[in-house]
């Protein structure tokens, strides 16, 4: 669906309305990697005053549900966030989801 509207209408940037789950973040991250777009704006709510605009690095930092309860949380390699300008840090995440790699293991300290 997102190819085919990509054909027809040039996408500059990407507007994730809704983000509080897994089928909704990877819905934003096809549209990501389908428009060769970055996210600009996220919604947090369901009124237009809830859009934000998006930080990627606060967004991948507070993404705790990676870790299993328990395990202390990891920060950001410094290599890992020179990654992340423009879509290039979602892309890089997606891939990571795609071929089945851990999650964790784009985070530092004890897995």
């Amino acid at each position: 669906m997102l190819e085919i509207s990509n054909a027809k209408v040039d996408v500059g940037s990407v507007i994730a309305t809704k983000f509080d789950g897994q089928a909704q973040g990877g819905g934003a991250l096809s549209a990501v990697a389908a428009t060769k777009s970055p996210i600009i704006f996220i919604g947090t709510g369901e009124h237009i005053g809830d859009l934000e605009v998006f930080k990627m690095v606060a967004f991948i930092s507070d993404m705790k549900e990676l870790f299993p309860s328990g395990k202390k949380k990891k920060t950001i390699l410094p290599r890992i966030l020179q990654q992340m300008n423009g879509t290039s840090g979602l892309s890089l995440l997606m891939r990571q989801f795609q071929q089945g790699g851990e999650p964790g293991k784009l985070f530092g300290g004890d897995q």
